[in-house]
């Protein structure tokens, strides 16, 4: 093939022509690399918007690409378009490393929710409330999260979760519900002892944390004190921002978790031992914040 010829097939492909003038690659270059390009055009081929039925590529879903560096080509590999279409929240979904809901069911984020409340969509104040304070903390970069209350069905995990898949554009998420939280680690405990170490410590080293329906859970004082404060502890130290829903007040905590110890007498150690893990969520939040509204599971 004549290397005018080269040049010409290369330019029928947007993105390569647009790679070559990126990269200021010359004839010359090209010449110099001209049997590698004419094996890596052979079949190549771009893909367009679609669903991955209607990919030509083998194998389906992998876009080849162009890299250039010290003078030489190198090829590799990447999802299409087609693909992209097909897996369209797949940059949201693959920084979960723990997710107790389906983001293709939920894939609103706070961004796409905050242009629906400039739009008059949304018109409770306390949702509005909710959105500029994740602005702030994504603005600011707070190392804390806001501890949502309200009562059960107004929409506290809806929030979580746009919230959630907010920070998952950009950052290792994780959102699970505290009972299923305990459940799945205390199941660990039972079956394998690693995979428990290993939910918690993706847990507690997550940038950040969804904790949904926290004192939901059946309290004891084993779920209390060695799997949640061993978390929240860890979390708090480390400034790593955690958010929480609740269908009670912040103000609550204590006496919620304060029923863990019924078989121990002893009040003053109840209270210090609640008291402890209270603070630990109390110290990762910068808000207790109220969501109106009504039952939304029952309209």
């Amino acid at each position: 093939m004549k290397t005018s010829d080269l040049i010409a097939k290369i330019n029928e492909f947007n993105s390569l022509k647009d790679f070559m003038k990126e990269h200021k690659i010359t004839k010359s270059d090209m010449e110099a690399n001209q049997e590698f390009l004419e094996i890596f055009l052979e079949n190549y081929q771009e893909c367009s918007q679609g669903y991955i039925e209607e990919c030509q590529q083998v194998p389906k879903g992998y876009q080849p690409f162009l890299e250039w560096n010290h003078k030489m080509f190198y090829s590799g590999s990447r999802h299409c378009l087609h693909w992209m279409k097909t897996n369209k929240n797949y940059e949201i979904k693959k920084n979960f490393v723990y997710c107790d809901y389906n983001v293709d069911d939920n894939f609103e984020t706070i961004s796409s929710y905050d242009k629906k409340l400039k739009a008059g969509e949304v018109v409770d104040e306390s949702r509005v409330r909710y959105v500029k304070l994740i602005n702030t903390i994504i603005k600011n970069n707070y190392k804390k999260g806001v501890f949502l209350s309200g009562l059960p069905g107004v929409g506290k995990t809806f929030l979580l979760q746009i919230t959630a898949n907010q920070f998952a554009q950009k950052n290792k998420v994780a959102f699970i519900t505290v009972s299923n939280l305990i459940k799945t680690v205390k199941d660990g405990f039972s079956n394998n002892e690693l995979q428990k170490e290993n939910l918690l410590r993706s847990l507690m080293r997550v940038d950040y944390l969804f904790l949904d329906d926290i004192g939901g859970e059946v309290v004891t004082a084993y779920s209390r004190d060695e799997i949640l404060f061993t978390l929240l502890n860890y979390r708090m130290e480390n400034k790593k921002p955690t958010f929480f829903s609740a269908n009670f007040r912040l103000n609550k905590l204590d006496a919620i978790y304060g029923v863990a110890d019924i078989n121990n007498n002893d009040r003053e150690i109840i209270k210090m031992k609640t008291k402890r893990f209270t603070e630990r969520i109390k110290g990762l939040v910068i808000e207790d914040l109220m969501i109106n509204g009504e039952n939304k599971r029952h309209s």
